[in-house]
């Protein structure tokens, strides 16, 4: 099958990969479309996450891709051939979806409904469930409740301004201008420009700042923060000080591996119009290097998509 591995630190096409062999509780997915994130090539090349991955078994080649939509190749107990569905791979040992196929525990997938393109469906898996645990379980917000969000055109923050809406909490959206527009419209209820604010000296409160940029340290942010206001980092290892000195206002984010229930309430909300896809642009296979290029390059909104199948 054709995949995209990291050779050095560049990704290549490759046309000669194996097919991934289905274990007990698996199903094998043809892949249609996956996102691609900017930091794929420095996960896929940091030594430590390496170390995990063999510790954890990691299988395939192909080390990119997290979140995808696809069709079911072979019957499992949940899933039949032929159904389209989409999914979170485990972030340390399963197949990556940079490929024609992977292999998938049933349990990380969720049906496609039938008003959702695949296009729009390989978003939500990891981005929307990401921000709906940051929101929901880690951070409890609920109506009424104060939301900032840094990073918020990243596929994350589109998916948590509008899951903050849907909550009813009023948010706060850190953005370039030029994006304002379209976070206004997914539910943004304040915007700040970056380039002309420094949020670190602003004086709001919020109960929960996600902070998607991993830019910042609690000690920076900490008076805007309600009396008992959580700070959420996108990236807990590179905050590990924070959590572990200030456990009570810095929380532990890691969303590692799909959960069908919470991908099928995502998908649900999806077709009820509660929850967009923000497409920043799609690429076909062969044209996977400029993919990367853009998944790395400043000024997006939303995700970079990569069409492997049909």
């Amino acid at each position: 099958m054709k995949g995209i591995v990291i050779e050095g630190d560049a990704p290549q096409l490759r046309s000669n990969l194996p097919v991934p062999p289905v274990q007990k509780g698996e199903v094998r997915i043809k892949i249609l479309y996956s996102t691609v994130n900017g930091h794929e090539i420095e996960l896929a090349t940091n030594k430590r996450m390496n170390f995990l991955k063999r510790l954890m078994g990691a299988r395939g080649e192909v080390q990119t891709g997290l979140e995808f939509s696809g069709v079911v190749e072979t019957d499992g107990k949940l899933f039949r051939k032929g159904e389209s569905v989409l999914g979170y791979v485990d972030l340390t040992k399963g197949w990556k979806p940079h490929a024609e196929y992977i292999s998938i525990p049933e349990k990380y997938l969720a049906r496609l409904p039938a008003s959702l393109s695949p296009k729009e469906a390989a978003t939500l898996p990891m981005s929307a469930l990401t921000a709906l645990v940051t929101l929901r379980e880690v951070a409890d917000i609920k109506a009424g409740d104060s939301v900032l969000i840094l990073g918020a055109t990243g596929g994350v923050g589109v998916m948590a301004i509008q899951l903050a809406s849907a909550l009813g909490a009023k948010t706060t959206a850190v953005a370039s201008s030029k994006h304002h527009q379209l976070l206004q419209e997914l539910g943004a209820d304040n915007l700040i420009d970056y380039k002309t604010t420094d949020i670190t000296q602003t004086t709001e409160q919020y109960d929960l700042i996600f902070d998607l940029t991993t830019n910042y340290r609690y000690q920076q942010i900490r008076h805007l923060l309600t009396d008992s206001g959580v700070f959420v980092p996108a990236d807990p290892f590179k905050s590990l000080f924070d959590i572990l000195f200030y456990r009570k206002s810095v929380k532990w984010l890691l969303v590692d591996r799909g959960d069908s229930a919470l991908i099928a309430e995502l998908a649900e909300w999806a077709t009820n119009g509660k929850l967009k896809a923000v497409i920043d642009s799609h690429f076909e296979l062969a044209d996977y290097k400029a993919a990367f290029e853009r998944a790395l390059s400043r000024g997006k909104a939303g995700r970079v998509l990569i069409k492997l199948g049909n």
